[in-house]
């Protein structure tokens, strides 16, 4: 049996098409530098550049910080791996929005303010969202980010299901009890569609 050699590889791991960002965003970030001894990383968008942050491990998850100066619509979020100054991999997120604050379409709440929350397992989830925007709240889970053998693999989704929506006063709410199963390190998406249509969503991690 041959050998598995390590690829190169990376991929945003906290943003997905149609999600809204604050202007101030933490991006998680996976990488993988093959054989390399290390890389660089550049993430950026239409209107906002972070081009120099290390990658000195073979495989690894880091955090960077992108501002933005101003809320934006359908940014491409795109992250590039650069060893010797030659990208060697790259990642894109479509349809990104940036918005003054986080969740100004949809919430949970308890985390109005924070921009990548985490949460325990146990805990029954809410929230609000625009009754003009959407009219069902999807809620997914998927696996922790991970590496095989040096090789990057994409998170699985592990669980889905609807919310309970109603409309009170005006003010579109949603709940859900606490998702079974759900397990550190994997990634909760609140995801609000309108007639089948994703109109945006949020994430959280479980801690």
């Amino acid at each position: 049996m041959p050998a598995i050699v390590p690829t190169t590889s990376i991929s945003i791991t906290n943003v997905a098409p149609g999600q809204t960002i604050g202007v101030n965003f933490p991006v998680a970030v996976s990488y993988t530098n093959g054989l390399a001894a290390g890389g660089q990383i550049a993430l950026g968008c239409d209107a906002s550049n972070n081009p120099g942050t290390p990658a000195p491990n073979a495989s690894d998850n880091v955090t960077i910080n992108l501002t933005h100066a101003l809320p934006a619509q359908n940014h491409a979020l795109t992250a590039t791996l650069s060893q010797d100054n030659v990208v060697v991999a790259s990642c894109a997120i479509p349809n990104v929005n940036v918005g003054p604050a986080i969740g100004g379409i949809i919430t949970l709440t308890g985390t109005e303010s924070l921009q990548f929350p985490a949460i325990l397992p146990a805990t029954p989830l809410s929230g609000l969202f625009d009754k003009n925007k959407g009219n069902l709240v999807m809620l997914l889970v998927l696996d922790a980010p991970k590496f095989v053998n040096g090789v990057l693999v994409e998170p699985q989704l592990m669980f889905a299901d609807p919310a309970i929506v109603t409309v009170e006063a005006g003010q579109g709410k949603w709940k859900h009890v606490a998702i079974p199963g759900a397990k550190k390190g994997q990634r909760l998406q609140i995801v609000l569609t309108k007639d089948g249509v994703v109109k945006t969503l949020i994430q959280a991690v479980y801690k």
